[in-house]
């Protein structure tokens, strides 16, 4: 399984988990409108600015596999293969940056692919909100 460190997460990329709780929420909100459709009772609106901060530290914590959905819908791809030439080594890429590099497990792989793709992203989102001022 992944391992990624929640804590040191939010404290490099703290507009990135951001994004990412506001993602969670979202989706959250999409899918209790079909819970209500069916009848099925649903979460209230209160505290969701922290519901989303909790879901977010959930999903680092317990399920990061669902960052590659997080990732895509930010327009960056992860793409973790096993080497042609060495069996036992897995290449981690992303479509933002223009290299790859080597791990010896898929679950490293997985774990440095998270890394930089947050650093990735906290970069492109410091430059948004300076051009935004």
């Amino acid at each position: 399984m992944v391992k990624i460190e929640a804590s040191e997460i939010n404290e490099r990329f703290p507009l990135s988990v951001s994004l990412l709780g506001n993602w969670i929420l979202e989706n959250l909100r999409r899918d209790q409108e079909a819970a209500k459709e069916m009848g099925v009772p649903v979460l209230e609106e209160k505290g969701s600015e922290k519901w989303a901060h909790d879901f977010a530290q959930v999903v680092l914590t317990h399920s990061p596999r669902q960052l590659y959905d997080f990732f895509d819908a930010q327009g960056i791809i992860i793409s973790i293969s096993l080497d042609k030439k060495d069996q036992d080594t897995f290449l981690v890429w992303n479509n933002q940056e223009r290299h790859s590099y080597t791990a010896p497990t898929r679950s490293e792989a997985e774990q440095k692919g998270f890394m930089d793709t947050f650093q990735t992203l906290e970069e492109k989102l410091k430059q948004t909100s300076s051009t935004i001022r």
